[in-house]
């Protein structure tokens, strides 16, 4: 009797697990093929900036060489101290950064219009602020960080009404409106697909989506016509048609990727890399390819997969829906910029200036990558918790009230510990289906001993 009256209170026995020992296991195995996958590609990238980064602009330069070896240091300390850091934030207090970072995320790109932008190649992307780095790199993370936020509060969104959807509208609009104003084109599209996928995590209905989508594209593409050099470049799908001008960097990303065959020229072998245009950043996978091959480029595609793949699987391993979400984000992030970047440099997608996690030379997105990372190993702790974290405090809005365990996603995201939930209710159906068909069946037969007797 004490045990049942244990279950029906909630509270934690002696006897009930609080946590799922398999779900456990499967997000430590995945943590650790994650770990791995990332320092793998971070000493590619350090080979790879050894082999290329002495060449600039065609020429031997060492200066050059070593102030990009400077920076990688330097990023490599930041990005270490970051996943320490995002490691030892206890679980409970994570989600009290979402709105800090979503304001200091809004703080960075209003001064890049001031006097501590960096204007640069017709854009301001770069802020100094002592210590030069791209803010886009970290309003991507904030705004995962925020809509996990968000959308954990309003529950299932297709449910939801639409005031809900203001607050986080509001705050990705004004991210896309002030790196549209820089301007960077890339950033816009990439801020659209991420709010997209994690609206679509959150389980929203797919029926407005579409018309944010075509909305989206109208709005994208008059971004376009208001500046003929991005136009160009973004309608150079054939490097061939204008090799000298907007054709020119897709067109030597193309040969180098074909030169090197299926084994490549092996290390330091490479020719692009005298002739190639941000040939240690937007596309050193294009060195890669050249220098290793397709086997080498094959190898660098599975471990970004990897990445992403392990790092779902942490994700949903989670019963809290924001930390679930805050994992899924994540992951997309890595995912889509490197499948934008390679797809770039395979002449698949039009040219942007995405930089590839781990291997570029750009340190504002190696630290902030790094820093990604640490939150998996944060998420672990919580790996296969029975009990949903409670980090709200009395003074903060109330949750929708939501069924437990388990968290309505997307279908296709559906948590393992919502199971038992849809058993019970699928026992109930099939109970109340049995109990109509005594019904019927009574009713039948008392129409029948009615007829027999005639009365």
């Amino acid at each position: 009797m004490g045990r049942e009256k244990d279950r029906k209170s909630g509270a934690l026995t002696a006897d009930s697990n609080p946590v799922d020992i398999r779900r456990k296991d499967s997000a430590r195995k995945a943590l650790k093929t994650l770990l791995l996958s990332v320092l793998f590609l971070t000493a590619i990238g350090w080979v790879m900036l050894l082999d290329a980064g002495v060449i600039y602009k065609g020429v031997y330069n060492p200066e050059y060489f070593h102030s990009l070896v400077d920076k990688r240091v330097f990023a490599m300390v930041c990005g270490v101290f970051l996943i320490w850091l995002t490691w030892r934030i206890h679980p409970d207090t994570i989600r009290k950064f979402s709105w800090p970072m979503m304001f200091l995320a809004v703080i960075f790109l209003v001064l890049i219009f001031t006097p501590l932008g960096v204007y640069e190649r017709g854009s301001r992307r770069w802020l100094n602020l002592g210590i030069v780095f791209q803010p886009l790199e970290f309003v991507k993370l904030a705004l995962v960080w925020f809509l996990a936020d968000r959308f954990a509060r309003i529950g299932q969104l297709s449910k939801a009404i639409l005031m809900k959807y203001v607050v986080p509208g509001i705050f990705v609009l004004v991210c896309v409106a002030l790196v549209g104003a820089q301007p960077n084109l890339s950033g816009v599209f990439f801020l659209m697909i991420l709010t997209l996928v994690m609206a679509v995590l959150g389980g929203i209905n797919m029926k407005p989506v579409m018309a944010l989508i075509g909305a989206g594209a109208i709005g994208f593409a008059g971004l376009l016509a208001l500046n003929s050099d991005r136009f160009e470049r973004f309608l150079a799908y054939n490097p061939l048609a204008n090799l000298s001008d907007s054709g020119y960097q897709l067109s030597q990303s193309l040969w180098a990727v074909s030169n090197g065959g299926l084994l490549g020229r092996g290390p330091g072998g490479s020719i692009a890399m005298y002739s190639l245009p941000d040939h240690t950043t937007d596309f050193v996978y294009s060195i890669v390819a050249e220098e290793w091959g397709f086997i080498g480029g094959l190898a660098i595609i599975i471990l970004f997969g990897l990445i992403v793949y392990t790092g779902f699987r942490i994700a949903l391993a989670q019963s809290d829906p924001f930390r679930l979400l805050l994992g899924c984000g994540v992951s997309s992030i890595i995912g889509i910029q490197s499948a934008v970047n390679i797809g770039v440099v395979l002449g698949l997608l039009p040219t942007t200036g995405v930089p590839l996690p781990f291997l570029s030379a750009g340190s504002s997105n190696l630290i902030l990558s790094l820093g990604a990372i640490g939150l998996f190993a944060n998420l672990y702790k919580t790996a296969g918790d029975k009990v949903e974290i409670k980090s709200e405090k009395a003074n903060s809005e109330p949750e929708p009230e939501q069924e437990k365990p388990g968290y309505k996603i997307w279908p296709g995201l559906a948590m393992d510990n919502s199971r038992p939930a849809q058993k019970i209710k699928s026992a109930k159906k099939s109970v109340n289906g049995k109990t109509k068909q005594t019904h019927k069946s009574r009713s039948k037969k008392q129409k029948l001993r009615v007829r027999r007797t005639g009365t």
